[in-house]
């Protein structure tokens, strides 16, 4: 079993790759959209966390603004 530093390093490389990629095709990132503009939330399956984050698209990055885990 992975620790946890490197299940967080894995989920979240994997994350903005993916997240990225359907930005760059048009799409809307993963998660359910919020009341702010560009803000998302997340449920990652199968492990007790959840994200909250902010799409910065002129400069292409994400911003986790919260993040809850059960470990």
């Amino acid at each position: 079993m992975p620790t946890m530093r490197q299940f967080f390093v894995d989920f979240f490389c994997d994350f903005a790759a993916k997240a990225g990629t359907a930005l760059d095709l048009g799409h809307s990132p993963p998660g359910t959209p919020q009341g702010g503009v560009g803000a998302y939330s997340l449920v990652v399956e199968h492990s007790g966390i959840f994200i909250e984050y902010e799409v910065k698209t002129d400069i292409k990055e994400f911003f986790i603004a919260r993040m809850l885990c059960r470990w």
